[in-house]
Order: structure tokens, then sequence, then C-alpha cells
């Protein structure tokens, strides 16, 4: 079982939470993520997550099926954790420190003085606009979004 995917999957959520000398770390445990103490253990890890992820895997394939935490904030236990594809993996990252906007896409330009829109899809980013008002370049990303991602 240590060769697989579904292996390589816990063994790295346990690194990047547990071990400052890792390059994720400070992104993960040195935010304060946790492991839930159950999942210190593989085997209670794979009583957990090991049907949903065959599941996924039967859909996305192995390579697109990734472990996603539903709150960011949150950590890794089974009530906070769900199998996603890449691009859904994408999709719920948390918003960059320097956002003020609390709208992911959406930041403020001070030589403009006024709020740019964009999107990343496969790779390219492409602007959306400028606004002076944020609620419209907030509807301009949110549609953007069900345009390129639904």
């Amino acid at each position: 079982m240590s060769r697989t995917r579904f292996y390589n999957i816990w063994s790295k959520m346990i690194q990047r939470c547990n071990n400052p000398n890792t390059t994720e770390y400070i992104n993960y445990g040195g935010r304060g993520i946790k492991v839930t103490d159950r999942w210190l253990t593989h085997e209670y890890f794979m009583e957990d997550m090991f049907e949903s992820y065959l599941e996924h895997v039967a859909e996305y394939g192995e390579l697109d099926t990734t472990i996603d935490r539903i709150n960011n904030e949150g950590g890794y236990d089974p009530v906070n954790c769900k199998w996603s594809t890449r691009l859904e993996q994408v999709r719920n990252r948390r918003k960059n420190s320097t956002n003020k906007s609390g709208v992911s896409g959406v930041h403020w330009d001070s030589r403009s003085n006024r709020w740019l829109a964009g999107i990343t899809v496969n790779g390219n980013r492409i602007r959306l606009g400028s606004y002076k008002e944020l609620e419209l370049a907030a509807e301009a990303r949110k549609q953007a979004e069900l345009d390129y991602w639904s």
C-alpha cells in the first residue's frame, strides 16, 4: 500500500501539516492547519476515505483525484475533507493575503483608481475589465466563473 497514490496523498498531507522542513509547511502547518489525530494512522484514514476515493477515481481518474479541504481555514478531518479534481482545487483556494476586495480575482489598482477583475482559465489570465465600483467588478468576476467554469 505504501507505493499507491492513495498512500502518497496521505503521507504528503501529514508532511505538509507536521514537518516544518517541507516547503509546503508554511501554508499548512505554519498556518495552524492540522490533521485530525485519527488520521495520523494510515489505516484510519483509509477506513474513512478509501471508498469515496475509489468512487472519485472511477469517475475522474487517479491523477485527477486530490484531497480537498472544504473550508480552507479548517483542518484535515472526515467532516472537512472530500475528493476533488485539480480544477475544483484551484477554485477552492484561499484569497491572496493582499486581497483587499474580499473577492477572488478582484483587486484595487491604485494607478488607475479602479477595481480590476480577472480570471484564470487553463493557465491563462483573462482580464475582465476595470470598474469604478467594487460591486460591478465582483459581478463581472461571478459571471466569468459561470461562463468559464460551469
